[in-house]
Order: structure tokens, then sequence, then C-alpha cells
């Protein structure tokens, strides 16, 4: 697992700060599979291709554009898991993700500060404030399990 990081510093195995490097690194050797037994029949009905993907997105905002005009209700089953993608859901989403990443990176900076080293405090401190968002994917989930099961 790589080390945690902030603006400020990234706390180290040897619990010392230091101040990360702006720069992106990539892999030096990358590794390509290859799966030669598939056929192009195969291909064209398993996977997703870049017209049948144009044509999902636009489903996903026309779909959106239905909610946004209240001629779909949040239940239903087409316009559920693109919640985030109105502007009420994704402002609700960003908020959520940026509370847990302040969170985090304030503890790692006072962490940093103290000269302590505590990822267990960590995770427990981001499993405290995704609590809720955790809580309403497994309502979610429960629910649309029901649905499916009838």
């Amino acid at each position: 697992m790589p080390p945690l990081s902030s603006s400020h510093g990234v706390l180290t195995g040897e619990n010392t700060c230091t101040v990360p490097r702006k720069a992106t690194r990539f892999e030096n050797q990358v590794s390509i599979k290859v799966f030669p037994s598939v056929t192009e029949a195969e291909k064209e009905t398993y996977w997703i291709r870049g017209h049948d993907f144009l044509r999902i997105r636009q489903d996903c905002v026309t779909v959106v554009q239905r909610s946004m005009k209240h001629q779909l209700r949040g239940d239903q089953s087409e316009f559920r898991g693109l919640e985030h993608k109105t502007p009420m859901g994704a402002q609700h989403r960003n908020n959520n993700r940026a509370r847990a990443r302040q969170a985090v990176l304030a503890e790692q900076t006072y962490q940093c500060e103290k000269g302590v080293k505590d990822p267990e405090y960590i995770a427990a401190l981001y499993k405290t404030i995704t609590h809720r968002s955790r809580v309403e994917a497994s309502v979610m989930g429960i629910r649309d399990e029901m649905a499916v099961r009838g």
C-alpha cells in the first residue's frame, strides 16, 4: 500500500515527513494480455464497441434530462445509478468526497507534524466520515436485490 499523502507531505514507513515531488511517473514495463482464442463474432457479441458506448451514454443523458424535468422519479429503475449525474446528486457526491478527503489530509498533516504514524486511526476516521454514504449504498443494494428477486 502506498504511503498516504497530502499537499503538505507524505508519511513514510520511517515515521518521517517528506515533501512529494510534483511529477507523474509510469512503470518502465507494461504487460499486455492477449486473448488469441476470441473470435471476431465473440468480440461483436460480448464487447462494448465505440458505437455501443455512445448509444449507452446518450441513453443515460436522456434519462438524466428527463429526471431533471421531473418526468422520472428517483426510484424508477431506468434512473437508478444515475443519481450522481444530476446537479444536486453530483454536488452531494462531491461534498461527501471532499469532506472525507479533507479529514484524512488534515489528520495526515497533524500526524506528520507530531512525528506520529497511525494509518489505522486514519482508516477509522475515514470509515466514520463515510459511514452514512456506505449505509445509503447498502440500502440501495438491498432494494435493488429485492426488486430483482420480486
